[in-house]
């Protein structure tokens, strides 16, 4: 049901010091990413894949958190929806991009589920 790693979202508070770091670690600036108003959010590349690392300086989303591509969301939705470990965040929601939902796994972890394909949740 997952079909690749998306991106890996990192809060940080200083985000020219983290993006000069990353920098030196060989990851390049492929783009920045809709963010609220008044903060930034920077996709950077890896030398290779499709992956990448966003970092962004919204205080409001403090935690790190996994983005997995996934083929159907409406179907990863209806098998986790009754599960007791599972906490939804953000329900399946159509985004410019395609679909988008967010959820707290049993371990505490936050998980980011995104598709591109059309769902009808």
């Amino acid at each position: 049901m997952i079909d690749s790693l998306a991106k890996v979202r990192l809060y940080t508070p200083n985000l020219e010091e983290a993006l000069g770091f990353y920098q030196l670690l060989g990851l390049h600036v492929i783009g920045e990413t809709p963010a609220r108003k008044g903060y930034r959010s920077v996709k950077l590349g890896f030398a290779k894949g499709q992956a990448h690392l966003e970092i962004h300086n919204d205080p409001i989303l403090q935690f790190a958190d996994v983005v997995l591509e996934v083929s159907d969301i409406e179907a990863i939705y209806r098998q986790l929806r009754c599960n007791p470990s599972v906490l939804w965040l953000q329900l399946p929601t159509q985004t410019p991009y395609g679909w988008s939902a967010s959820l707290r796994g049993p371990d505490g972890n936050m998980i980011g589920l995104v598709s591109k394909g059309a769902a009808t949740p």
